[in-house]
């Protein structure tokens, strides 16, 4: 059986369509628990409407963020392995089977799926091609591919490697770059997750500033890896400098690291100089519409 854990807050309009893509799988051997993380809408109006015996519904006081409710999910999952569905995205109705099949045929125990990221009605194919059937965890530590509703694990990955509370942003990255480093990461080059962008999501409301902090703590995780791997220090350092430039003091030693450490250098430099020389809101303008 597989437990589909579907953290939700203030998703009412939405959370039926997530439901009814894991009612509509191929594969009916699962259980779905609905972690409602303190909404104020009519979301448990919503779930009270399905008459399915397989449907959990748990209701939390406060909203204490997606990854409490996610664990909070993995603790009452009965099901030998476990997926993740965001409450406002859907599945393709063979994402479990294939899934399935395909961590079998590996005898593996942590298989990742393609998936569309759907903005203004464009679908954009996240995971390059280039990938083999293995993303391993030197690749994750340049750059995360996946995200948490493309992933299907035996529950025993998750209660190893619960959602870190303390991660403000990029919980799906800290997640995989501790998984990948015990767990060999297979994956299914199939879209079969979309995911759509909300002007209101988490994502995009979050302050760069918690970005910059969920950067930091990942790094702080990983720096023993990150030295060895100068390719994905690099693109850290760059990143975390230019989140920092939201911040009062701007981390130009991050950002200097960043420059030397790339070999492909003449953006950077060109931006680097810019920010040197006064010109720090112009790049704070252009970098917000790419971040």
């Amino acid at each position: 059986m597989v437990s589909v854990i579907i953290p939700t807050y203030n998703r009412a309009k939405l959370i039926k369509r997530a439901i009814q893509s894991v009612l509509n799988q191929t594969y009916k051997e699962v259980e779905i628990i609905v972690v409602d993380d303190g909404s104020t809408d009519n979301t448990e109006q919503i779930i009270n409407n399905f008459s399915c015996n397989n449907l959990k519904y748990i209701k939390l006081e406060k909203n204490c963020g997606a990854c409490k409710a996610r664990n909070i999910g993995i603790e009452n999952a009965s099901g030998e392995f476990i997926s993740f569905l965001d409450s406002d995205d859907e599945w393709d109705p063979y994402k479990l089977e294939y899934q399935l099949n395909f961590l079998k045929q590996k005898n593996a125990s942590v298989v990742v799926c393609n998936y569309y990221y759907i903005k203004n009605n464009n679908k954009i194919l996240k995971i390059s091609p280039k990938h083999n059937d293995i993303i391993t965890y030197n690749e994750l530590l340049y750059e995360n591919c996946i995200t948490t509703g493309a992933i299907l694990a035996t529950k025993s990955v998750f209660e190893k490697n619960n959602f870190d509370l303390k991660m403000p942003r990029y919980q799906d990255w800290d997640i995989v770059l501790r998984i990948s480093q015990k767990n060999v990461i297979y994956f299914l080059n199939v879209p079969l997750l979309f995911q759509y962008f909300q002007d209101n999501s988490i994502t995009n409301v979050t302050s760069k500033l918690k970005k910059y902090n969920a950067l930091e703590r990942i790094f702080l995780k990983n720096e023993k890896q990150f030295y060895k791997n100068k390719r994905a220090l690099a693109h850290i350092y760059w990143s975390m400098g230019m989140y920092s430039l939201y911040l009062e003091n701007t981390k130009m030693d991050y950002l200097k690291k960043g420059l030397i450490l790339d070999k492909n250098i003449f953006k950077r430099l060109l931006i680097y100089i810019f920010i040197r020389f006064g010109l720090k809101k112009k790049i704070m303008k252009m970098y917000e519409k790419r971040h």
